[in-house]
């Protein structure tokens, strides 16, 4: 079987454009008439000898480790750059379709690693900043939203699959039949604390990718001060029934917008979020909300991470893919993630009133085909 698969990836790769997908829960979505162009993102090949040329470049400031393999055994890179004592981290692309943060860590990198503007030597001296890029590269090579495991089985097989909640939680089995699993549902660091294991006796993470990172970032010492979670979003529109460039979540500690605010570390987040709001203000706020469907569980890495470990995880949520400005979007997710670093560093991250969060308008999602026209992106 993962010889068929590998000659699917293949033939796919062959290709330079693909027709419009439909659109997937919390996925990229585009309309039926439009296709979304693969050449200007980077595949795996391309990715790793890009990766490998920043690291030559930055005279050591850059250093690859591989920290694991996927199911389909290729190689899974973490990049990390600077030398300063804290250790921040951010991940992209867990979703295959999702890439424009793959983008944006390969320029944000490359600036990291070999600029010498005082911006940049700063954060390389006061932070050790953790990346990885890509990391469900099976998924990426068959642009499909979650790894690649032919053995997948159909979750709703299981008894009570419909009716199970955790203390609210979404119920976490997100597999697809024979194609794989939903790696932002499997950030477990102990597999014995996920539902799957508790209602299935479910032996191993199916999310090989997921919990080959979750090791990593318990094992890392010390602590991540923050970690940051990249993707695509499917269409999401602002009160006024705008398309929005992105959107931004924090971690989540309930299912209860008001009393995740109680507790600190979620109130740390929101610091975070809120100073992604004010750099997105240059840009006119660039089509800002908060994210529109936030979740409390607990195997999603932003809330695994902070639940767990007590890191202040966010999510930034790139408008989906298949819009003509996919460079200003990779472009404006490497700003976001470079404004954090930067208050980091000069320690105003700290002092940023959290409780401006509310000024960051809820957003909601816009299932129906967006229009297309001169006036339409």
């Amino acid at each position: 079987m993962k010889k068929i698969v590998g000659i699917l990836i293949i033939a796919i790769l062959l290709v330079t454009s693909i027709p419009a997908l439909a659109a997937e829960p919390d996925g990229p979505f585009v309309t039926s008439t439009q296709e979304v162009e693969l050449e200007s993102y980077h595949n795996y090949a391309e990715m790793v000898k890009t990766l490998k040329q920043i690291e030559k470049n930055s005279q050591g400031e850059v250093r690859l480790e591989v920290i694991g393999q996927s199911n389909l055994g290729r190689d899974i890179y973490m990049a990390s750059v600077g030398h300063g004592p804290n250790n921040v981290a951010i991940i992209s692309q867990q979703h295959g379709n999702e890439p424009h943060g793959t983008e944006a860590l390969l320029d944000l990198l490359q600036s990291l690693g070999s600029s010498g503007k005082p911006e940049f030597a700063q954060i390389r001296d006061t932070l050790t900043v953790h990346m990885v890029p890509k990391l469900n590269p099976d998924g990426a090579e068959l642009w499909q939203r979650m790894n690649v495991d032919p053995d997948a089985p159909n979750p709703r097989n299981y008894p009570g699959w419909e009716g199970i909640r955790l203390n609210n939680e979404k119920y976490g089995m997100y597999g697809y039949e024979g194609r794989g699993w939903d790696l932002n549902r499997f950030h477990f660091i102990d597999w014995t604390t996920s539902p799957m294991w508790e209602w299935f006796d479910w032996p191993e993470n199916p999310g090989t990718e997921s919990a080959i990172f979750a090791q990593v970032m318990a094992n890392m010492e010390p602590t991540p001060l923050w970690f940051i979670d990249l993707h695509n979003q499917s269409s999401n529109v602002d009160p006024d029934g705008t398309l929005v460039t992105f959107s931004l979540d924090t971690a989540h500690m309930t299912n209860d917008w008001d009393t995740d605010l109680e507790y600190p570390i979620v109130q740390q987040a929101c610091r975070m979020l809120v100073v992604i709001w004010d750099r997105a203000a240059q840009y006119g706020k660039s089509g800002v909300t908060r994210y529109a469907s936030p979740s409390a569980y607990r195997g999603r890495s932003r809330n695994q991470y902070m639940q767990v470990l007590d890191v202040p995880g966010i999510l930034i949520e790139m408008r989906g893919v298949g819009q003509k400005s996919s460079g200003k979007l990779t472009m404006q997710c490497y700003e976001n993630v470079l404004a954090v670093l930067n208050a980091t560093v000069d320690g105003s991250l700290y002092e940023v009133d959290w409780t401006r969060v509310h000024e960051i308008p809820q957003g909601k999602r816009y299932r129906k085909p967006l229009p297309v026209g001169p006036d339409k992106e």
